[in-house]
């Protein structure tokens, strides 16, 4: 998420199914650019799934996931979903919850 790496989301857009948009949660003054940058990926990454892992989680004073959703402006179609990206276990639970997204939205069945 990082905005000068925000060019290359049109490279590597083709062949993409689903989207992870990470977000420091405990960055509370990085939080306008993050919303920023959250529209400028719905926006470029329209009508595919996309989860928001509110990352951080682990550190004191992180804002929850409600916070994040409300502070971004995330839609309640979008889940947003704590996370740790150095716990594997959270790690897996924000991947398997875009896959849920990306099977959902492409109607396939498991």
């Amino acid at each position: 998420g990082q905005p000068r790496f925000s060019f290359m989301w049109r490279v590597f857009m083709p062949g993409t199914d689903g989207v992870i948009f990470m977000v420091d949660s405990s960055d509370r003054e990085a939080l306008p650019e993050a919303a920023r940058e959250f529209a400028r990926a719905r926006s470029t990454f329209s009508g595919l799934p996309m989860v928001v892992a509110a990352n951080k989680q682990d550190v004191p004073d992180a804002m929850p996931p409600e916070v994040v959703r409300f502070v971004l402006d995330v839609p309640s179609t979008v889940p947003v979903i704590p996370c740790v990206a150095t716990d594997r276990g959270m790690a897996w639970r924000v991947l398997g919850t875009l896959l849920e997204e990306v099977f959902r939205v492409n109607r396939i069945q498991v």
